[in-house]
């Protein structure tokens, strides 16, 4: 999944509950994305690039996303030139 800012994204991320075993790979880390790793839903179980770790560039949200973010293991930040990557993309399937 790639996410951005604004509410139709973050509306597009409530209506994910039913979903299992997504991965997160996006050059924005937002609030949405937090409540669909702790139910289970973002698991990052099925990525070929950096496997059961969400990656992004950086993150933009609430004092709730940050103490998530905050020494994170299964969050890493990497430079923006390997998470926008086309090449990088285009080793995740469907």
């Amino acid at each position: 999944m790639q996410m951005g800012i604004g509410a139709i994204r973050n509306a597009a991320l409530t209506c994910m509950g039913d979903k299992r075993h997504l991965g997160v790979h996006t050059e924005m880390f937002s609030d949405g994305v937090v409540g669909l790793i702790e139910s289970g839903v973002i698991d990052n179980s099925n990525k070929k690039v950096s496997r059961g770790r969400t990656v992004n560039g950086f993150a933009m949200g609430s004092e709730q996303l940050y103490r998530f973010v905050n020494d994170n293991p299964e969050v890493v930040f990497l430079d923006i030139e390997f998470v926008n990557n086309p090449v990088v993309s285009s080793r995740t399937r469907r």
